[in-house]
């Protein structure tokens, strides 16, 4: 299965103050599936970990070795050519163009999408999309 995964999904599991990864569902499926993200999540995960920094949640250090696990998922960037499609979902269902690419992604590769973000979640829904939560 292909599987479409924001940011938020990583931030949960790679974040020292969130829930423990190792025996939840949604782990061990991001662990079974090729897992797929618009090019914008890989700047997107490392500002979590910098705000993460910034606001006191991590030292120096544990953010580092948070971009590190970060690095470790089997997660491919793909780049999206059509912007068009991207703002007319942002649009249609109040998204940030952010979230718009990830759905538009989904979209585009018949993929499901893993997401904790309810915004998202519900625009998905709405377009058809199957998601993994």
């Amino acid at each position: 299965m292909m599987l479409v995964v924001d940011a938020s999904v990583i931030a949960y599991f790679v974040m020292p103050d969130e829930g423990g990864f190792e025996t939840d569902p949604l782990y061990q499926l991001l662990q079974e599936s090729l897992t797929i993200a618009p090019a914008i999540y890989w700047y997107e995960i490392r500002n979590i970990a910098l705000k993460g920094e910034r606001r006191g949640r991590l030292d120096r250090a544990r953010a580092d070795q948070v971009m590190r696990t970060i690095d470790a998922f089997p997660m491919k960037r793909v780049e999206l050519a059509d912007a068009g499609q991207i703002t007319q979902l942002a649009r249609r269902h109040a998204l940030s163009f952010y979230d718009a690419s990830y759905l538009t992604l989904a979209l585009n590769e018949r993929a499901h999408l893993a997401t904790l973000d309810a915004r998202l979640a519900a625009a998905a829904r709405a377009e058809g999309v199957f998601l993994e939560a």
